[in-house]
């Protein structure tokens, strides 16, 4: 980490050395440090490891708005950030906005179907079920969008009352 400090010192201007900074930065929790290294290169950058960085180190330090956008143009553009997504919608669930949440996992259904990945989306929302389910069961959330999933899913569904 002081080696990462030391060649950020010398050289901030320099995008690679941010970005390596920035994801050692995050390994050890400090988001929000992260995001403000990542920050000045954001307005030009279309590299996928920036992005997915930069929507990360946003993500964890509560900028759920702004890890959106990014992750979104990633699924539009480059058909990456999938996994984040799924990430986001999580956090939209914890923070309370559920209808983000929804949004989030409707688009990503669009998606993966789209793309013949039915098996990813129903793996990713099973997991997302087993997680909710012992912790903080929200029967809102993913049950809205299991109700709007076609029935090729609805094994899904189940008398576990998250589903």
């Amino acid at each position: 980490m002081k080696l990462l400090a030391r060649a950020y010192a010398l050289a901030p201007q320099e995008r690679s050395v941010a970005l390596l900074y920035a994801e050692a930065k995050l390994r050890k929790g400090a988001a929000a440090e992260a995001a403000a290294l990542l920050e000045p290169f954001a307005a030009s950058e279309s590299d996928v490891a920036f992005l997915d960085t930069f929507a990360d180190a946003l993500l964890q330090c509560g900028q759920l708005d702004r890890s959106r956008t990014i992750l979104e143009k990633l699924l539009k553009e480059k058909n990456e950030g999938i996994v984040r997504l799924f990430d986001l919608a999580d956090a939209y669930a914890s923070a309370d906005q559920d209808l983000k949440s929804v949004e989030i996992l409707q688009v990503l259904k669009r998606r993966l179907f789209a793309d013949k990945k039915i098996v990813e989306f129903t793996t990713q929302l099973e997991y997302a079920r087993r997680q909710t389910s012992g912790i903080h069961p929200r029967p809102g959330i993913l049950g809205s969008v299991l109700q709007r999933t076609e029935p090729r899913i609805a094994i899904l569904r189940s008398a576990d009352p998250v589903v």
